[in-house]
């Protein structure tokens, strides 16, 4: 008996990943594409991108659109109910699905990575920050915005070096030779005229491409044991503690024993940041019980939509290393 298949998509900001599952918990195709974002593509770009990530993978696993029994979107973007209904109309609706279809932000998929959750709390820390709880039928999500990210945390300690409010550091230093910055004060000029003046020389591709990789440079930093980099991570940790506890006070799910996943490559990648969240929000909620993902937030996407079509999927499904998150 054909028991059809479930569609899955993480639709983020600088990647889509698309994959088909069947009712034994095989993954039948993976499809890796450019980012789905609804607040800066048009729903048109969108759509034909999910669509030809769909042909491929129906191609790749012998099936057609008629086998898909229930789907599930996580877009980047889709925040709130009006996103819902515009992307299911004017995005989701242009790729001729059965009608059992989630839409939600791509934040949402991370709460079930590791498996369906009734109730708990998903923290994703990628190229921003997101928060959203689930406490049966009840749902919030946050943007976390009274928050600075970890890049404006750095950006923020070089400009108060550039300025003279904070004295220099061997932090600060390597980081302004990272982004190819002769000295403090190159840097403050660059940065702040380099846009403005014609005499000024602006920041380079390559040293704004250095930049959004900053992140990844922090957490070699506090890896390494660096003291600025460490109290960085640790003011960053306890916002995004501070933020979790909204999330699940919104949903009356504040108790102990609430399970909070950490999801997203910055919030996973990063031990000291995983750490120092965990240890924060254990002694906020005590007997919270806080883990990083070992899944991609894709694999989230599969769950929920095996949820729909089959009341889940067998214990052990969807372990594919394409799916997990390295070295977790």
């Amino acid at each position: 008996m054909n028991r059809g298949v479930v569609l899955g998509v993480d639709g983020g900001g600088s990647k889509t990943h698309l994959a088909l599952a069947s009712a034994d918990g095989r993954l039948l195709a993976f499809e890796s594409g450019p980012g789905t974002n609804l607040e800066s593509q048009k729903a048109a770009d969108i759509s034909a991108t999910l669509f030809t990530l769909l042909v491929n993978a129906c191609k790749k696993a012998d099936v057609g659109l008629r086998d898909i029994k229930a789907s599930c979107f996580g877009l980047c973007g889709v925040d709130i109910r009006e996103d819902v209904i515009y992307a299911k109309r004017q995005i989701i609706g242009k790729l001729g699905l059965p009608d059992e279809v989630k839409v939600h932000n791509d934040a949402f998929i991370g709460l079930f990575n590791d498996g369906f959750l009734g109730s708990g709390a998903v923290v994703t820390v990628g190229s921003g920050h997101k928060w959203l709880a689930v406490n049966g039928k009840r749902e919030f999500m946050h943007d976390g915005l009274v928050f600075q990210g970890l890049k404006d945390m750095v950006m923020e300690e070089l400009l108060k070096v550039a300025e003279g409010y904070t004295k220099a550091s061997g932090f600060s230093s390597r980081m302004y030779r990272r982004f190819g910055f002769r000295s403090p004060d190159d840097f403050i000029r660059r940065w702040r005229y380099g846009g403005s003046r014609d005499y000024v020389k602006p920041i380079p591709a390559a040293a704004w491409n250095r930049l959004t990789r900053v992140q990844e440079l922090l957490g070699r930093e506090a890896e390494s044991g660096d003291s600025v980099a460490l109290s960085i991570i640790n003011a960053y940790a306890v916002s995004l503690a501070d933020g979790t506890v909204v999330a699940l006070r919104r949903v009356k799910a504040s108790r102990p024993g609430q399970k909070v996943i950490m999801s997203g490559s910055v919030l996973v990648g990063i031990k000291p940041l995983r750490t120092a969240f965990a240890r924060i929000l254990k002694g906020t909620l005590p007997g919270s019980v806080v883990v990083p993902a070992r899944f991609r937030p894709i694999r989230g996407a599969l769950v929920y939509a095996g949820e729909m079509a089959w009341k889940g999927l067998p214990d052990g499904s969807l372990a594919e290393n394409v799916l997990r998150y390295p070295g977790v």
